[in-house]
């Protein structure tokens, strides 16, 4: 959530720094929005079987790309790597959700996924127009970035837990 509120907020704002016009870079969110579209008809086809480590592998390059850029192509390329990601992102994350409880209570768990994920919306964008006020915008897309570590590592973890507890003879 952080990551894509970060890049819909201030990727238009960053192509236009690039040199973009104000209409070529608010046009720029339909290349994420039409990668984030083919990504989810990707997992459509594939049945949602996706890898949640290439979710965070796109947004760890993603993040970056756009910090660093200097040129309109290079955040072009950063709106495609983090539209890819964010195609992928929800439907991993309401599938977790729905493998996580049962169907009595799927209704009340994506409420829950809802809230959370909008929680940490309005919190997140006071916070990351200071941080682009004061540090500037490239400063907006590597803030992140420890948190896409953090959740890529934990997730890892639990998952290869999972895994020996799984096979664990107790």
């Amino acid at each position: 959530t952080v990551p894509f509120a970060a890049f819909t907020t201030y990727g238009p704002i960053l192509a236009d720094a690039r040199g973009a016009s104000g209409l070529t870079a608010e046009l720029m969110l339909s290349v994420f929005f039409t990668a984030s579209f083919a990504a989810r008809a990707i997992m459509s086809y594939l049945e949602g079987k996706a890898s949640p480590i290439l979710v965070f592998l796109l947004t760890a390059l993603g993040l970056p790309a756009a910090a660093l850029s200097t040129t309109l192509f290079q955040v072009v390329i950063s709106f495609v790597l983090l539209g890819l990601a964010h195609g992928l992102a929800y439907p991993l994350s309401v599938g977790y959700v729905a493998e996580s409880v049962g169907r009595e209570n799927l209704a009340w768990a994506n409420t829950v996924l809802s809230g959370v994920s909008a929680g940490v919306l309005f919190l997140t964008l006071p916070i990351l127009g200071y941080l682009a006020q004061s540090s500037g915008l490239p400063a907006v897309f590597l803030a992140p970035e420890p948190l896409v570590v953090a959740l890529a590592l934990a997730f890892w973890f639990f998952k290869t837990r999972g895994k020996v507890l799984a096979s664990s003879p107790l």
